[in-house]
C-alpha cells in the first residue's frame, strides 16, 4: 500500500532514477500522477493539490520537484507539517529534493514520511555492496569481470551508473548478459576517485597505485582541494602522535570524531607505523609541496606543474611506509 508521503533526496544524479522507480510502483498501485512546479509554488498550493480529488475519485500522487527551493519558508514548513499530521487518504505526496533543505526533510520525517535516499555510502566495502545490490536489479546482467571493471572505472562517480545501464539495455536488450568487452563503447572517461583510496595506497607504500588514485582525484578536483584532503589526513595522524591514545575509542576522543570511529582507527594505525620521525617527515613534505603549489617552485606550465608537484609528494609519502612497494 502506498505511503501518504515520500521524500526522495540525495545524490542528484541518482535521485532521478530513484524517483522513476517510485513513480512506477505508484502507477502499478493504481495512482494517477500530478506534477507541481513553477516559481510561485507554496506549501498552500501543494496542500490544495493534495486535498483536491481527481474526477472519478481515483487515488493520486502529487509530485513536487525541487522541493528544497519551494518549501523553505517557516510558514511553508508549518503548513506542510499540519497537512502531514492529517493527510488526504487518497493522496501520496512526493517531495523531490535535488539540493539541501534539512529543515524540510526533518519536518517530513517527523511527520512519518518515507525517505528514499539513493546516495551510495562512503566506505569502500559498503559502496561495493551498494553497487552489487543495484546490479542485481539492473535491466542487464553483468558477469563478474564486467561488474568489477565497472566498479573500478566509476570510482566515486556512481551517479553515472543508471545512464550506463540504460545504454547497455538499449544496445543489447533487456536481460542481456554483459561481458567486460561490451563495456568498451559506453564507459568513457574514468570517474573521479575517493580520497581514502589515495591515502590507503600511500599507507600501503604502493607508489604506482597511489599515483593512479591521485590522477583520478585530479579528474574533477583542483590540486589545492587534493592537497587539503592530504593535509586533513595527516593532521589527524599528527594529533595522535604522542597523544597517548592506545585504542580506537581513545583516538576518536582525541580527534573529536562522532559517529563512526573507523577514520580514528586508520589514523592511529598509521601513526604507529610511521613513528615520530615518519610523521615529522610527512608534515615536512606536505609543507614543501604546499609552498610549491603556491609558486615557490614550478615544474612547467600551470596545471602540469601542479600535477607533477602532487605526484612527487605522493611518491615520497608512500616511500615513508615501512611496507613500501
Amino acid at each position: 500500500m502506498p505511503e501518504r508521503a515520500y521524500v526522495v533526496k540525495g545524490d542528484p544524479a541518482l535521485v532521478a532514477d530513484a524517483l522513476h522507480g517510485l513513480l512506477g510502483e505508484l502507477r502499478e498501485a493504481g495512482l494517477d500522477i500530478e506534477e507541481l512546479g513553477g516559481e510561485d509554488l507554496t506549501a498552500g498550493s501543494v496542500v490544495e493539490a493534495c486535498n483536491a480529488y481527481f474526477l472519478g475519485g481515483a487515488d493520486k500522487a502529487v509530485v513536487v520537484r525541487d522541493a528544497q527551493d519551494h518549501l523553505k519558508a517557516a510558514e511553508d514548513l508549518r503548513r506542510l507539517t499540519a497537512y502531514l499530521a492529517d493527510p488526504n487518504p487518497q493522496t501520496s505526496l512526493v517531495l523531490v529534493l535535488s539540493g539541501d533543505n534539512k529543515k524540510l526533510v526533518d519536518a517530513a520525517k517527523k511527520a512519518g514520511a518515507k525517505v528514499l535516499d539513493p546516495t551510495p555510502p562512503n566506505q569502500a566495502k559498503a559502496r561495493s555492496g551498494w553497487l552489487v545490490e543495484r546490479l542485481k536489479d539492473a535491466p542487464v546482467k553483468l558477469d563478474r569481470q564486467a561488474a568489477a571493471r565497472l566498479e573500478r572505472h566509476l570510482g566515486e562517480d556512481l551517479g553515472r551508473l543508471p545512464g550506463i545501464l540504460e545504454v547497455l539495455a538499449a544496445a543489447h536488450g533487456e536481460g542481456a548478459g554483459i561481458t567486460s568487452p561490451d563495456l568498451d563503447p559506453v564507459l568513457g572517461d574514468e570517474g573521479g576517485g575517493a580520497p581514502w583510496d589515495l591515502t590507503d595506497a600511500i599507507a600501503a607504500g604502493n607508489v604506482s597505485t597511489a599515483i593512479h588514485h591521485l590522477h583520478r582525484l585530479l579528474h574533477g578536483r583542483h590540486p589545492f582541494v587534493v592537497m587539503a584532503s592530504l593535509w586533513g589526513h595527516y593532521q589527524r595522524i599528527l594529533r595522535l602522535e604522542g597523544s597517548g591514545a592506545r585504542n580506537e575509542a581513545q583516538a576518536a576522543a582525541v580527534l573529536n570524531i562522532k559517529g563512526s570511529t573507523f577514520p580514528a582507527r586508520k589514523a592511529l594505525s598509521q601513526a604507529g607505523k610511521l613513528g615520530p620521525g615518519g610523521v615529522a617527515r610527512a608534515v615536512e613534505l606536505l609543507h614543501r609541496a604546499d609552498l610549491d603549489l603556491r609558486g615557490l617552485r614550478t615544474y612547467g606550465p600551470g596545471r602540469d606543474s601542479d600535477r607533477i608537484t602532487l605526484e612527487v609528494l605522493v611518491a615520497r609519502l608512500a616511500r615513508l611506509s615501512p611496507t613500501r612497494r
